[in-house]
């Protein structure tokens, strides 16, 4: 977490990464970086930056996907302000030119990192570096495909708009199997601002510029405290600061409607509100002993118990 104590720590390691004479390897950059993706801009974050730079350029082995995935997504919040965020972005450039193909979840990861990091020449490099991933690309989820167009759109390169339009007319690709369409729903007038419904096949997906895409439908209600977020995976996942995390959505309890006696009109000039609260105790209470049904028959108010 981005606390005082934990950037108290990054400026003790920022002067110990400068130190280290021996190469830093991808796996070692992927999981720094990503250990970063919760720290916004701050003097110590960028001192740490800083220091990674020139290993992730001096670095002469072959990254993996999932290392140049990571390693971006521990920008996550670094905006374009943070000048070394901007120089990582670059320095990993020749790294995934040379990496092996990203598929959706590497892509959503790499995508991630770069939405608050604007449109300068940092990231437009990095675009170009990742378009031939995404254009071999064949099983883009729809979270992914929303968090590219969010980092393509604000784009005024000639890589981005083609990239946009390729995701579109692709063989086998997003729109001809139905993914990040704009679905044409009426219950998109009933969305909070900003957000707006779209579909993967038969399956509805959320999106909003700022707070990303999500399964369930903004302003869903859920039991206090709970809050719905998409993780790195590009998952849907509910959590709550006491009970942790989950992936099933948690429900508001409902009380059951209890089964009416149609008895005759008689009888149901005979169910009086106490009868009825009474009823209500034992659906509530579960099955009685038989002493407690020896009680009852004995005359005992239910309701005294």
């Amino acid at each position: 977490r981005d606390t005082e104590e934990a950037r108290a720590i990054l400026a003790a390691l920022a002067p110990r990464i400068q130190k280290c004479e021996e190469e830093f390897k991808p796996q070692g950059i992927g999981s720094s970086l990503y250990g970063l993706q919760q720290f916004a801009d701050s003097p110590e974050l960028e001192l740490v930056l800083s220091a990674m730079c020139p290993k992730i350029s001096e670095c002469s082995m072959v990254f993996q996907p999932w290392e140049v995935a990571m390693a971006l997504r521990g920008l996550a919040w670094c905006s374009e302000a943070c000048t070394p965020a901007l120089a990582v972005v670059e320095a990993l450039v020749p790294h995934v030119e040379s990496c092996r193909p990203l598929h959706s979840r590497r892509l959503h990861l790499a995508f991630s990192g770069l939405r608050h990091l604007g449109s300068g020449t940092a990231v437009t490099q990095m675009v170009s570096a990742l378009a031939p991933h995404v254009r071999r690309a064949r099983d883009l989820q729809p979270e992914t495909v929303a968090i590219l167009r969010e980092v393509l759109a604000p784009m005024r390169s000639t890589e981005a708009e083609d990239l946009l339009s390729a995701l579109d007319r692709l063989p086998g690709s997003l729109e001809d199997q139905g993914w990040g369409a704009r679905a044409r729903d009426p219950e998109q007038s009933d969305l909070p601002k900003g957000w707006s419904v779209h579909r993967q096949g038969d399956r509805v997906f959320y999106h909003h510029p700022e707070h990303g895409s999500q399964w369930s439908k903004p302003g869903e209600e859920f039991p206090d405290g709970w809050t719905s977020h998409v993780g790195p995976c590009g998952r849907t996942y509910y959590h709550h600061p006491e009970h942790g995390s989950r992936w099933d959505p948690p429900l508001l309890a409902r009380a059951l409607p209890v089964p009416g006696r149609h008895r005759g009109e008689a009888a149901g000039r005979r169910g009086s509100a106490d009868h009825r609260e009474a009823t209500h105790g034992r659906a509530r209470a579960g099955p009685r002993s038989s002493a407690e049904r020896g009680g009852a028959r004995g005359g005992h108010n239910l309701r005294a118990r």
